[in-house]
């Protein structure tokens, strides 16, 4: 008899990142742009209350009559323009949706909508640049055909736009403009991921507005991926094939010192998160990137003269 496989595609191969990060729980979480509604039923395990926002009425139907969502609070509207109270939530999070909308005013949104100590977690799509892409797009490729050969590959009924208009690098510039001290991956599937602790708006407090929870302030230049930190050493960063969740504390040493330890969080993981990584193809593709996140194969090309790839579309991305 034929073992049924549970639902996989590249958005949910992170959902183990997102639920991670929500280490501090809370009684209401948010889902923006929540489709058909895996990631908000998963979110009860954590939270009493769970709200689950999206403009698309079918998409929406379908999540409401989904086993269990009973418990979820579905609602239909613009996040953008929604009447959300201010400070209203422990936990935002947001899967294939910021390319949906204007990224800046979308995460401008959910720093309002989120309560001082909450937890804002982000994955998305962006689109690649060529030719300094092209390594990332073929490590891409043949781990997203392995994966799919093992676990098979659930469509989403969601609308599709594509390609995403922002590079990773713009995606970056723009999050760490509005998210001081947000947390900035990148991965192999085609994602790129934020995290992101609203400070404690506490008198006096020590650590610094917006950096990563564990990151104090005399540390956040070295660990904290800021757009102001300069004449930083640009590590060897590794894009991992199993998921390790991105905690906000995972960045409490520095950079250096978290790669000697063994703990960088874009290191495989080893346990077996909800099945992601019980079937790991290979532990990880090491990628020279740039300050603004951008692959590069020896010397940076002039990008006057860059001869555009076409791979085509492999898969269907959200």
């Amino acid at each position: 008899m034929k073992r049924e496989l549970p639902p996989w595609n590249h958005n949910i191969h992170y959902y183990p990142l997102i639920i991670g990060a929500l280490e501090h729980g809370g009684a209401r979480a948010l889902d923006v742009g929540c489709g058909d509604g895996l990631l908000a039923r998963q979110l009860q395990q954590a939270f009493p209350h769970v709200v689950a926002i999206d403009s698309d009425g079918p998409v929406l139907n379908r999540a409401r009559q989904s086993a269990g969502g009973e418990g979820v609070e579905y609602l239909r509207g613009d996040f953008l323009t929604y009447d959300f109270e201010p400070g209203s939530f422990d936990a935002i999070v947001s899967v294939a949706a910021l390319h949906h909308m204007d990224a800046a005013a979308a995460l401008g949104r959910m720093s309002l909508l989120l309560r001082p100590g909450g937890t804002l977690a982000v994955v998305g799509l962006a689109r690649s640049r060529y030719p300094r892409d092209l390594p990332a797009e073929l490590a891409a490729i043949a781990v997203h055909q392995t994966l799919r050969m093992v676990k098979g590959y659930w469509e989403h009924t969601s609308p599709i736009i594509w390609p995403p208009p922002l590079t990773y690098g713009e995606t970056r510039q723009i999050a760490e403009g509005v998210l001081p001290g947000v947390q900035y991956r990148r991965h192999v599937l085609w994602r790129y991921s934020l995290v992101w602790r609203k400070p404690e708006e506490l008198p006096g407090n020590s650590q610094r507005a917006g950096a990563p929870v564990g990151l104090q302030a005399d540390e956040a230049g070295v660990g904290g991926c800021e757009a102001a930190a300069t004449e930083i050493e640009r590590p060897k960063m590794i894009f991992e094939v199993g998921v390790q969740p991105l905690t906000p504390g995972s960045a409490g040493l520095p950079r250096r010192e978290r790669n000697q330890a063994g703990t960088n969080p874009l290191a495989p993981h080893a346990g077996g998160d909800q099945g992601v990584e019980d079937e790991r193809v290979a532990s990880a593709v090491p990628c020279d990137i740039d300050e603004t996140d951008e692959f590069r194969s020896g010397p940076r090309a002039d990008p006057a003269q860059a001869v555009p790839v076409h791979l085509g579309q492999p898969v269907v991305l959200q």
